[in-house]
């Protein structure tokens, strides 16, 4: 059983409660479902290249897309719908470049790096069937072999209407991992 299959009974003791109490700190009781049930999104990956030269860069385009029903909102920082990517390895943490940081008002840039963003979150609408694509660079400077991982997420928001025909919000959170492999 997946988190996209939560049974009845758990989804009802959990939202039967206010809070819960840890260690002395009191939470909001939530289960999220995960999954394409939940989440009407496809995420994909890219090499925009057929091959690549020591110390071109490499260009890989993100791509979400709207797979249900109804229009979406992706949640993300500056730049919409992914915001700023950073990848982890071994050696450290660099930022992939987009040319959409140097033309956001919310990304602060000098040359072709990041020197800031503000702390703000951009809503992409996407309607039924809608792409939006965003695409990023690694190793303009080259990089040593090894394993890069963007390990980030995006806010979904269905629009829905409750039981009473008044209209909602449902935000869920899509994770998802970018492995970057530098041979």
């Amino acid at each position: 059983m997946g988190l996209d299959t939560i049974p009845d009974a758990l989804s009802d003791l959990v939202s039967s409660y206010d809070y819960v109490r840890v260690d002395d700190w009191f939470y909001e009781p939530v289960i999220e479902g995960t999954g394409p049930k939940h989440l009407p999104v496809e995420l994909g990956a890219a090499l925009l290249d057929d091959s690549i030269r020591p110390f071109d860069p490499a260009r890989i385009e993100l791509s979400i897309t709207n797979t249900g029903k109804g229009k979406i909102g992706v949640f993300s920082g500056a730049p919409g719908p992914f915001g700023i990517l950073r990848a982890e390895s071994e050696d450290g943490r660099l930022t992939l470049w987009s040319d959409a940081y140097a033309e956001s008002d919310h990304v602060h840039t000098t040359g072709r790096s990041v020197s800031g963003a503000n702390d703000i979150g951009i809503v992409t609408e996407l309607d039924p069937g809608e792409i939006r694509t965003a695409v990023y660079e690694i190793g303009r400077w080259g990089l040593a072999p090894g394993t890069y991982l963007v390990d980030d997420s995006v806010g979904i928001e269905r629009y829905v209407t409750d039981e009473d025909g008044e209209s909602a919000v449902e935000s869920r959170t899509f994770p998802y991992e970018l492995r970057i492999e530098i041979g």
